[in-house]
Order: C-alpha cells, then structure tokens, then sequence
C-alpha cells in the first residue's frame, strides 16, 4: 500500500522541523534557539609563532630543547571565557605543563608555548580546553599528538 499524500507531508514537516532544532539551516536561516558548543578551529603546531600569534614552521621535527607552539581559535564560546592547553606523555599522561589565557574577542587566536629543555625525547600530546563560566565549565575540545627527538648537536 502506498503512503497517502498527507502522510508524506507531515512526514517531510517533522523532517524540516528536525533538521532546524539540530542546529541546519532552512530557508529562514539558521537557528538560535541551541546553544552551539565551543569547538577548536585554525590549529597550528610548530616550532616558531608569527607576528599575528599564528604558529609557523609546522612539519619540521621537533627536538628535546625546542619551544613547542600552538596556536588556535575557539569559536562558540561563552563570553568570559578562556583557553588552556596541557602538555602530557602519551604514555601514561604524565602531566609536563599546563597554561590558560583568556579568549580574544570574535574568532581571534590564542597561543601557547611549552619549553621541552626538561622532557626527554619521545611521544607527547598537546590538550586544547576551554574553560566557561557557569555550568558547562571545563570541557577537553581536542588533542594533537607530537614526537619529541633527541637534543640538537
């Protein structure tokens, strides 16, 4: 048996309907009834930082001794809000640093340096958190996995 017309509208109204509290956008434009989360954009991991506090040299392998860089933006985030970065072993998570700044204004970005003259050579992981006021609080965003060599001769 086949649906009925009016059975396939309201089935296509609930879609609509769907896609519009999931954050989509519709004709109208997009919703601002949900709060969207903060999430990490324009990551960058490296040995130097530019002018504009966006980290350069990506790629380049990274010694015992070396300034690790990072930068990013986070975007959707509670006014008030700030950034913060932890440095771990990948094994065993070993906590080596950890820093916070507050957020730039708009999707401005934040950088962060960790100096590795006292970690030995191995693999690393960078944290990206963001730290907002009220309920949601401190919440991980992502990482980023780094190898550390041996000091440079």
């Amino acid at each position: 048996m086949m649906p009925s017309k009016a059975f396939l509208l309201l089935l296509a109204c609930v879609l609509c309907l769907a896609v519009e509290a999931c954050g989509g956008e519709s004709s109208g434009g997009k919703s601002s009834s949900l709060p969207r989360d903060a999430h990490v954009a324009k990551f960058r991991l490296g040995h130097a930082i530019g002018s504009d506090g966006v980290v350069v040299g990506e790629g380049k392998p990274l010694a015992k001794g070396d300034k690790v860089y990072v930068s990013f933006a986070i975007v959707d985030a509670q006014p008030n809000s700030q950034a913060r970065v932890t440095w771990v072993t990948k094994t065993g998570g070993a906590k080596m640093a950890e820093e916070s700044k507050p957020l730039p204004g708009g999707a401005g970005v934040v950088s962060f340096a960790a100096d590795t003259t006292s970690w030995e050579p191995g693999d690393y992981v960078v944290e990206t958190w963001v730290v907002e006021p009220g309920a949601r609080g401190v919440r991980r965003l992502g990482t980023s996995d780094f190898p550390l060599g041996p000091a440079r001769k």
